[in-house]
Parts: C-alpha cells; structure tokens; sequence
C-alpha cells in the first residue's frame, strides 16, 4: 500500500495515514534547515537573480530512510537545470524519519517537498 503525502500531512488522496513520518532530526524545522543547509554547500554561486521553485515527490521506506530511486521532479517554474539538480542531491542527503504508520505498522509513505529559490537563509543551519 503506497500513500501520498506532504510535509504538511495533507494527502493527495482519499486514504490517510494514520502516523506520518517525522524527520529524526527536528521535525519539520528540522527537516527544512538540513535540506536548505544540504543545498546552500551544493549551489556555488546563488545569484539573487535566480527565483522559483520546484517540488519533489519521493517515497519514505518502512524503515524510515528515504528511498533515493524514487526522488522525481513533479514540478518545475524555469529554474535551471543545475538548481534542479542540486535540490534533488540535497533531499537525498536527509537524515532518517520515524516511518509513517496505518493501524500500527510501519508504511511506505510518499511525500511532496517543494524548494525554493533564493534559498531562505532563515533556514540554514548556523556556522559553527
């Protein structure tokens, strides 16, 4: 059984899940400042001239860690292509999840997670 989600726990379908994923690592809060942490060290030269935003849907697996094979791009407002790339690298980078659940029983779960541009500095973790 496959269910769709997002990080907003809202499904994209009529089935629900009746535990979501939580990432290990801080829940949400946590999840955005790695993911934007992960792509700040992997874009070179982010010009502020470059807006958008793209989402990726992607599967968490039973144990909790995300399934790398099934990161696709759904959806894409004209970045280019290297900024693309690099959100996906930076998703693939994410620590673990405590697995989604139905009646119990750890579940794969898929979820869609939007990336945008300029990358928010709010987000990213700060210099140690």
């Amino acid at each position: 059984m496959l269910l769709f989600v997002s990080f907003n726990t809202q499904t994209t379908n009529a089935t629900s899940v009746e535990e979501t994923p939580i990432y290990i690592n801080g829940g949400v809060k946590g999840l955005l400042r790695d993911l934007y942490s992960n792509l700040s060290s992997a874009i070179t030269s982010q010009s502020d001239s470059i807006n958008g935003r793209c989402v990726f849907k992607f599967a968490i697996s039973k144990d909790g860690t995300i399934d790398t094979e099934t990161i696709e791009l759904v959806r894409n407002t004209s970045l280019p292509e290297e900024y693309v790339n690099a959100a996906k690298e930076a998703i693939k980078k994410l620590g673990k999840f405590e697995p989604g659940k139905m009646n119990g029983t750890p579940i794969k779960v898929w979820f869609n997670q939007p990336v945008i541009y300029p990358i928010p500095l709010d987000k990213i973790k700060p210099s140690e």
